[in-house]
């Protein structure tokens, strides 16, 4: 019967295949060559995934050497089946992304979190997509946080976005020049609080800005680190220079989602002395005291905005990409000894909360 089903697949009869496979079935059940012809058979009709899971499976149940290395054959084929399948894909999503303007600037691609209990299977496809291998691909699915996963042409971005979003892998693609459409307002301190909140920003003229409460869309709040140059000993009792964090600029940021605004609040530019005097919640004089003075003064009036607070994770990978941050002007007032990608990390950070949000 073997031969007429190699010469059934030679003629490409696959439905005398199937009648044959049956059966084989149902004469010899426990026949080694059975679930490869069925993986085999699968493959013949294009269903790559079920055909390479019958061929693994012959791994695990046979141990005749003939139908293994066939097996073996089987999943090398249907892997690069696969391979080729993706990239044919990728291209023409590519070539329909290449046409919508714009799309040939410099983007961003971020990865979005995944449920844990999903990552192993998602990983599997999320590798043949990136052409990966999948443990790596493990390690770069998010399960907590946002991930800067890519920088590049924004048209090659938007078409692995739109091939992940089909396998459930939540992503999203940015232009990097549409964080310049924001505009960030630095508070240089409340003037009133009535219907509208009215606050005096740090620029030339000291400009006003009134808004709403109900105009804010989501807070974002994150620690940013301050270095220092510091002398230390080492074992061999010699003096080495090391850089330590000594201090952290504390930043509040509403958005004005309809406006393209954000209102920014920073604990070393904040001017505790002029504007409408806060209630003490802390008594002190400190800076970190006037601060969270300042923060639970406004905790009534933010209590139900969405927050989000977890800048510091996004930045541990978002750091490795150093030539973009480059490229971002961030709006903070943080007096530095030399400049810091953990600023233009953070305007990034901000940045795609609003634009995301916008989506």
């Amino acid at each position: 019967m073997l031969d007429e089903i190699n010469q059934a697949f030679s003629e490409q009869n696959y439905q005398l295949v199937q009648e044959l496979l049956e059966k084989l079935q149902t004469e010899q059940r426990d026949n080694p060559w059975l679930q490869f012809y069925q993986g085999r058979l699968q493959e013949e009709q294009g269903d790559l995934e079920l055909a390479e899971i019958m061929y693994k499976g012959v791994l695990l149940t046979t141990i005749n050497r003939q139908v293994l290395s066939q097996a073996r054959q089987g999943i090398e084929r249907v892997v690069n089946l696969e391979k080729l399948k993706i990239k044919e894909k990728i291209q023409q999503s590519l070539e329909e992304a290449k046409k919508e303007e714009g799309n040939e600037e410099i983007g961003l691609l971020l990865l979005e979190p995944i449920e844990p209990h999903l990552k192993q299977v998602l990983a599997q496809e999320f590798a043949k997509i990136m052409n990966i291998d999948p443990y790596t691909a493990r390690l770069q699915l998010p399960t907590k946080n946002w991930r800067l996963y890519k920088v590049g042409n924004l048209a090659q971005l938007k078409s692995y976005q739109q091939n992940l979003v089909a396998i459930n892998i939540p992503c999203f693609s940015v232009k990097l020049k549409e964080l310049e459409t924001i505009k960030v307002y630095q508070v240089k301190y409340i003037e009133s609080i009535n219907s509208e909140i009215t606050v005096i920003c740090e620029e030339k003229n000291q400009e006003q800005i009134s808004f709403r409460w109900e105009e804010i869309t989501q807070k974002v709040e994150a620690l940013l680190p301050i270095f220092e140059d510091v002398l230390e000993i080492d074992n061999k009792r010699k003096l080495y220079k090391k850089t330590k964090t000594s201090d952290y600029v504390q930043i509040l940021d509403l958005h004005l989602r309809e406006k393209n605004i954000i209102i920014r609040f920073e604990d070393y530019i904040y001017n505790f002395e002029q504007g409408m005097e806060l209630p003490k919640h802390n008594q002190g004089e400190t800076n970190r005291e006037n601060w969270n003075n300042l923060k639970h003064f406004l905790q009534p009036y933010l209590a139900n905005i969405p927050l989000k607070n977890d800048f510091n994770a996004f930045a541990e990978k978002a750091l490795d990409f150093k030539e973009m941050l480059k490229q971002i002007k961030p709006n903070l007032t943080i007096f530095r000894r030399e400049e810091s990608n953990w600023d233009a990390a953070f305007e990034l950070y901000t940045s795609l909360i609003l634009i995301h949000s916008k989506i």
